[in-house]
């Protein structure tokens, strides 16, 4: 449990859904680019279900065009973090929204 952290980890984006309504976590780290289910669909699948919409959801993704920062927020990221990154972005979008 590095930085005080419980880290759930999912292959695809079906295996996420299916973890995000099992654990209910706190917070939801997304790739764009995931298999099965893209992480545009999970997001807006978190978002459009009363039971999960709450969840504060960060996108780290390759996607950096601005078009894709743009989509990324109109679907609900409440953070959006282009690759590469550094630790300390992560670290602070997670202080940020879990304030």
């Amino acid at each position: 449990m590095q930085f005080g952290f419980e880290i759930i980890v999912a292959t695809d984006g079906e295996q996420a859904l299916e973890k995000i309504y099992k654990e209910k976590p706190d917070l939801v780290i997304l790739d764009w680019l995931m298999p099965k289910k893209n992480g545009l669909k999970v997001l807006e699948t978190i978002k459009k279900d009363e039971k999960t919409k709450h969840i504060p959801v960060i996108m780290l993704t390759i996607k950096d065009d601005y078009e894709d920062i743009l989509k990324g927020f109109s679907f609900g990221a409440d953070y959006y973090i282009p690759k590469p990154f550094k630790l300390s972005q992560l670290l602070a979008g997670i202080n940020m929204i879990e304030g």
